[in-house]
């Protein structure tokens, strides 16, 4: 699953939400980046799911990718 939108809230608040979404949902930051306009976040969540989101500042707006992907069994 792959979500992506913009949203006019400024970039170190968008940092901090999503640093308390994943800490307050159980996930496991497996890496976290954070530099001055971009920021990627790689976490492991309930029935190994993994999630990666990805922020950056365009100056207007931010730009948010969200990508979900389940767990597969070999």
């Amino acid at each position: 699953s792959v979500v992506i939108y913009n949203h006019p809230l400024d970039f170190k608040t968008l940092t901090s939400f999503y640093d308390l979404i994943l800490k307050n949902m159980e996930w496991k930051i497996l890496q976290k980046e954070v530099h001055e306009k971009r920021s990627v976040y790689l976490a492991e969540g309930p029935s190994r799911r993994m999630i990666t989101i990805l922020l950056s500042d365009t100056g207007d707006t931010r730009n948010i990718k969200i990508f979900l992907k389940k767990a597969t069994l070999f």
